[in-house]
């Protein structure tokens, strides 16, 4: 980035100092699914759409989500 002192922005280990390696830490056991909530509107499977179009010229998505349309 221009304007930013690189003795800011490098990190520098100490000359002579080994680095200390940590045992590994253990998180807390709990499936993410069943902590998370279902999604009303889950999002469409990329692959399931693309096979759709096989036969077909053109494949149109319309996202009325984002407050204007994208084709």
């Amino acid at each position: 980035m221009l304007g930013l002192d690189p003795n800011v922005a490098i990190h520098h280990l100490i000359d002579g100092v080994r680095p200390i390696k940590q045992a590994q830490r253990k998180f807390r056991p709990g499936d993410l699914n069943q902590a998370c909530s279902k999604d009303d509107f889950p999002l469409p499977i990329p692959e399931l759409m693309i096979d759709a179009t096989i036969g077909h010229e053109t494949l149109t998505i319309m996202d009325g989500f984002s407050g204007y349309n994208q084709i």
